[in-house]
């Protein structure tokens, strides 16, 4: 049997024109486009348009980078999520969970 770790989020990487246009100074992260309700990234309060920054002490510089964090981590883990959301940076903390069948481990727009 192989267990996947969820976070429940579908992203996609920064456009590096769009954060120029938008006059943000983030230059590595993920955009979340959606986030599965009751998922693990749900209840810790990501949401819709947030940037990911950071999970645990890894900084990510996008999609691949991010489900290669995810493979490694055991389930039942509990990381700090740093995200960006209206310009401000937040903290929060996810317990990774296993993902269940039909469901999305991490989708890539």
């Amino acid at each position: 049997r192989v267990t996947r770790p969820w976070l429940g989020i579908s992203g996609a990487d920064l456009d590096r024109n769009d954060l120029r246009m938008s006059g943000s100074s983030i230059k590595k992260g993920i955009l979340v486009v959606r986030v599965d309700q009751w998922s693990p990234a749900y209840e810790s309060g990501l949401r819709h348009g947030d940037i990911i920054l950071k999970l645990g002490d890894s900084e990510i510089t996008g999609m691949r980078n991010l489900i290669e964090k995810l493979s490694s981590t055991e389930m039942g883990t509990n990381l700090d999520i740093v995200f960006s959301r209206n310009g401000k940076k937040y903290r929060t903390s996810v317990d990774i969970r296993e993902a269940r069948e039909k469901r999305t481990v991490v989708g890539i727009q």
